[in-house]
């Protein structure tokens, strides 16, 4: 072998072992830093305060009937959870945990995305705010009422479909994004994560509107333990003038919206509803 196909060799051996450090030095350099994994999961809370919570899945796969149990009441609000663990070997500050629903613009040269947060559920693990400081290992979970949040945006409900996905981001980084085989497929008309439930009916739509402007920082409403007053009081077709008498009994000390009464009625029989208002029935 000639002196310079030798040479050659070396050198392109040599080449490949610098390119090979260079490229460990940049994993090393990745694998130290900050790193988030973000879950997207479905969930529960029924007027029991009961909170369940599925796996990744939804639009298509998951039915209600995953949270199995005869203490699950189906009148509640369904959730969305994004958990979000540091895998990383030190400690981050996470920003902007929201539900992410894909790119803000169809042209492929603007790169932002839309995203979507709202009052936070504190119920059981939930944390009490859209950021919060990680150490290595740790997990935080937000949990946001769901459809309120996509049926109180017009842009989405315009749109022929959307994918849902978790996000949140770290300090000095892109967002991180939950899996996208994980990711929720649904459609302007969708209005339940389950693939065996639909539009809510009556009773759902009642305890809803009630939920969402009475509920507290924990997801608990104060009219909880009355609603099978309430919702007979309805069944049965009483007066406005009853209803409100039921409602101030329920709590004399008031706290309450006086048009509550009203809302919850209008709910209930699906008319006359205040254009606001009509993301708070799901």
């Amino acid at each position: 072998m000639e002196t310079a196909e030798v040479a050659l060799i070396v050198s392109g051996a040599s080449a490949f072992i610098t390119l090979g450090g260079l490229f460990w030095q940049l994993m090393l350099y990745r694998l130290s830093g900050a790193r988030l994994q973000v879950r997207l999961m479905p969930g529960y809370l029924d007027r029991h305060h009961t909170i369940c919570r599925g796996a990744g899945r939804s639009g298509l796969t998951a039915n209600f009937e995953m949270f199995d149990g005869p203490e699950v009441s189906k009148i509640g609000v369904e959730l969305a959870l994004i958990k979000v663990t540091n895998v990383g070997r030190i400690s981050v500050s996470v920003e902007n945990i929201s539900l992410d629903f894909g790119r803000s613009s169809s042209w492929p040269w603007k790169r932002g995305r839309r995203n979507t947060e709202g009052l936070v559920v504190q119920a059981y693990e939930g944390h009490d705010s859209t950021s919060a400081r990680l150490d290595p290992g740790s997990t935080v979970t937000v949990i946001f009422p769901f459809w309120s949040l996509v049926k109180g945006s017009k842009h989405l409900t315009s749109k022929r479909n959307f994918t849902v996905r978790g996000s949140a981001t770290a300090a000095g980084r892109r967002a991180e994004l939950s899996s996208r085989r994980l990711s929720w497929k649904l459609t302007p008309q969708s209005a339940s994560l389950f693939a065996d439930s639909g539009e809510p009916d009556a009773e759902l739509r009642a305890y809803r509107m009630l939920w969402h402007q009475t509920r507290d920082n924990e997801g608990r409403t104060k009219f909880g333990s009355h609603w099978h007053e309430i919702k007979t009081a309805l069944d049965n077709g009483v007066s406005d003038d009853e209803l409100v008498e039921i409602f101030d009994n329920a709590h004399p000390e008031g706290g309450v919206y006086i048009s509550l009464p009203y809302d919850v009625r209008a709910a209930y029989k699906d008319a006359d509803l205040r254009e606001q208002l009509l993301p708070l029935v799901y």
